[in-house]
């Protein structure tokens, strides 16, 4: 079986969680780093995360896969061509994902991040987890290579937020992104109630890192 979407941004839920994943990896991204060559591109970095979105407290959360790079051209670590592409597959399953039309996700840690948010599983499947593939194609038509692993409790896949909960604090950490109606970020990170927020955020979702931010759990939007 096979599985191909675009790159698009997440329509699924009102408030979309591009934004905020882009201050998740800037947060908590340590990459994957690979060795630099001049002439082709090849990976600086890599780093990929899976999602849960949970639209609320009883249903089994939507899942997708986050995957932003940093590139290196010409032995400079460098902004991805906005006409480059993403293709990840998951050895053994057939499931192959293209992404076209890369978010740019702006600058970390020394170089420019780019990729998606948007990877998803067929439906009734959930991602598996393992070793992926990752390929980078430049609008010249230039490619790299590289390998990466994807895990995540997989409990949280077919349940609702009480497997969530069960997971042990000392693996979790929880942030907060506050939104407009909208839905554009205006704050994320840590809310101890005594930072003062815009006057315009009225949306709330709590964001739990788990193992470091390997795994993202978006909680259901609550009004501010």
């Amino acid at each position: 079986m096979s599985a191909a979407e675009a790159c698009v941004p997440d329509n699924i839920q009102r408030f979309s969680s591009l934004p905020l994943l882009c201050s998740v990896f800037f947060l908590c991204a340590a990459g994957l780093f690979v060795s630099c060559s001049t002439g082709a591109p090849s990976f600086a970095s890599i780093d990929s995360r899976v999602i849960f979105d949970y639209a609320d407290s009883v249903s089994a959360p939507s899942m997708r896969l986050a995957v932003f790079v940093q590139v290196n051209k010409g032995g400079e670590r460098s902004r991805s061509d906005a006409q480059g592409s993403l293709s990840v597959s998951a050895p053994g399953t057939g499931y192959v994902w293209e992404c076209t039309s890369m978010q740019d996700a702006g600058f970390s840690g020394g170089g420019w991040w780019s990729g998606t948010a948007a990877f998803r599983p067929p439906p009734g499947t959930v991602l598996p987890e393992g070793q992926y593939q990752l390929e980078y194609t430049d609008a010249g038509g230039r490619s790299c290579r590289e390998s990466f692993s994807v895990s995540y409790p997989a409990e949280l896949a077919q349940q609702n937020l009480s497997a969530l909960q069960r997971i042990a604090e000392s693996r979790r950490q929880t942030l907060s992104a506050w939104y407009r109606q909208d839905g554009t970020l205006l704050f994320f990170g840590e809310d101890n109630g005594n930072a003062p927020l815009p006057q315009d955020a009225s949306v709330l979702r709590t964001c739990v890192l788990i193992d470091g931010g390997s795994t993202v759990c978006m909680l259901p939007p609550q009004a501010g």
